[in-house]
């Protein structure tokens, strides 16, 4: 069975992040994707994610949207 793939993921994770810097004293969002799941690793990296470790991506506050 094939999904379509569809950016709601990096919709969700944008509000989140935009959230967290703007309602929070928030200086990082850590995530850490399956190193095999290339989509999510996308989706870090759509977001502003800059890899800091093995599939350990930061969003630092200085790229909210």
């Amino acid at each position: 069975m094939y999904l379509k793939q569809s950016a709601y993921g990096v919709e969700i994770k944008q509000a989140l992040v935009d959230y967290l810097f703007t309602h929070t004293d928030c200086s990082a969002v850590e995530a850490t994707p399956n190193v095999e799941n290339k989509a999510s690793i996308k989706m870090q990296e759509a977001v502003g994610g800059v890899c800091v470790g093995e599939a350990t991506f930061q969003v630092p506050e200085s790229r909210r949207g």
